[in-house]
This record gives structure tokens, sequence and C-alpha cells, in this order.
């Protein structure tokens, strides 16, 4: 009597946990899954609205350099490199540099809570700056990202040819970086 009781009792409890236990997985892995997909989709619109950020701000800095035209001389660089940095803590950058045609070191300011990251740009984005081209690009240096924004410094007297590029970054810690990656 005890075997036959026993036996239906711990196949019917088997296919219990069995069913318990897929059925679970089932609404945690939809939920888990749905909170990726949304945490994921928060990051890179975090860097998308940055990216657009620095263009952008790039482009306010570049217009009255534009109008004004380039200077040159080591007291007009220093004053040059002051106005930057009231800029860079203005517009809340991470490094601000301008990188002038025909010279091969910018002209650049960043805050000094960072490390000191150097303004080295792909050439292909050197290139699209110096062709008149606005543009973002996600770079990485030794501790994060920098998500960097350019846009052309026209001279004013000369038809319009571009004499510089304003370069606008922020900087994403690579505590941050790590995890966005690591979601997807």
């Amino acid at each position: 009597f005890v075997s036959l009781s026993l036996i239906p009792t711990i196949l019917l409890f088997l296919v219990a946990v069995g069913f318990i236990t897929n059925s679970v997985e089932h609404w945690f892995s939809a939920q888990v899954e749905q909170s990726l997909q949304g945490s994921l989709e928060v990051a890179q619109t975090y860097y998308r609205d940055f990216a657009s950020s620095t263009v952008s701000t790039a482009k306010q800095i570049s217009k009255p350099l534009s109008k004004q035209g380039m200077i040159s001389g080591s007291r007009e660089m220093s004053l040059l490199r002051e106005q930057l940095e009231a800029r860079r803590q203005e517009h809340h950058l991470s490094t601000l540099g301008i990188f002038l045609k025909g010279e091969k070191k910018p002209i650049g300011v960043e805050d000094p809570v960072l490390k000191p990251v150097s303004l080295h740009l792909p050439k292909d984005l050197l290139d699209a700056g110096f062709s008149g081209k606005e543009g973002s690009r996600i770079l990485s240096v030794g501790e994060g990202e920098l998500i960097t924004g350019i846009a052309p410094i026209f001279s004013p007297s000369e038809g319009g040819e571009v004499v510089g590029i304003v370069v606008a970054s922020h900087f994403v810690p690579k505590s941050l970086t790590a995890k966005m990656h690591e979601i997807s």
C-alpha cells in the first residue's frame, strides 16, 4: 500500500518542481532581459546626447573665432587659452582645444581633476574637420572614453577657408563604460 501511494506522489512532486522551476525562470528571464535592454538604451541615449552636445558646443565656440579671425603671437595665444578655459568651465567640458591648420600641436585646456588627457584625434576626424564638416567620435583614453565633437573655424577674409578646428570633449570614466559594455 505504501509503495502504491508513494510512487505517484513522488512522480507528481517531480513534475510539479519541474513545472514551477521552468515557469519562474521564464518570468524572471523576460524581466531581466527587458531591464538590460532598457539600460542599454539609456546608455546609448546618454552617449548620443553627449555627442550632440559636444558638436553643438564646438560650433558655438567656433562661430566667434570665425568672425574675428584667428590670432597669432604668444600674448594672443595666452589670452586665447584663458578664453578657452572660461568656455570649458562654462560648458562643463573635460577638454577643449583648437587645432590650427599647419600646426602640429593643438592649443588646449583640460579639467585639472582628470589625469592628463592628450588631444590626439584620428587623422580621418581631423581631415573631416579641415574639410569643413562637423562631427563626433568616441575615443578611448587610458581611464575611460572621451565623447568628442568637432567644428571647423573659417577664415573671415580668405573666402571661407577652414583655418582650424574646435574640439570639445566630455570624459566618461572607465567604471561607467565597463558597465555599458557589460550590458551589451
